[in-house]
């Protein structure tokens, strides 16, 4: 499976849609959708895609201090599926795959996401590990928003415990085993 990221320049674009919530910008950003995936289809008109194979996410980079996790956290979830139901229908023929077959295909699996890499790596390979951060939120009252701000990255092996170690066990102990940088 590969993940696909395509980026239009659209500086134009996003500097006519700061104006407050209106029809008017609402149809631009439309327009902007539309257009990403026309480029998308175009540009890769040779795998033959689908419309309805592409997700489109619209983030508000004006802010890049603003937390946006969850359309990640969701995305992340459905290429799992994704990969999960493609790799249990090759081994099944190109049938549909029961739930148990697409268990199996995932159990071990990795696969990139927005938030960076995911791999089946605990648990029997049925658990998902991947790099995280952590930081403070703070409401600025200028920009009316919560920020994210202090933000610190850990890698997946120093903020999980190894394998077939207990979560509370392993904190308990002092976290022995982590891989921390």
């Amino acid at each position: 499976m590969t993940a696909l990221v395509v980026m239009a320049n659209a500086q134009s674009e996003i500097k006519k849609t700061i104006a407050p919530e209106t029809s008017a910008r609402q149809e631009r950003l439309q327009q902007l959708v539309n257009d990403t995936v026309q480029f998308t289809m175009d540009r890769f008109a040779d795998q033959k895609l689908a419309t309805n194979q592409l997700a489109v996410t619209l983030v508000d980079l004006r802010t890049p201090q603003a937390p946006v996790q969850a359309s990640y956290r969701v995305t992340q979830a459905l290429l799992g599926v994704k990969l999960a139901v493609e790799k249990a229908m090759a081994a099944n023929s190109g049938k549909k795959p029961t739930s148990e077959q697409m268990a199996d295909a995932l159990r071990g699996s990795n696969w990139d996401s927005p938030g960076g890499p995911v791999r089946m790596a605990l648990g029997n390979g049925q658990q998902a590990i991947q790099d995280t951060a952590i930081g403070r939120t703070k409401y600025d009252a200028a920009s009316k928003r919560v920020l994210a701000t202090d933000i610190q990255r850990f890698k997946a092996e120093c903020v999980n415990p190894p394998a077939n170690t207990k979560s509370i066990d392993w904190i308990k102990s002092g976290f022995p085993g982590a891989k921390c940088e």
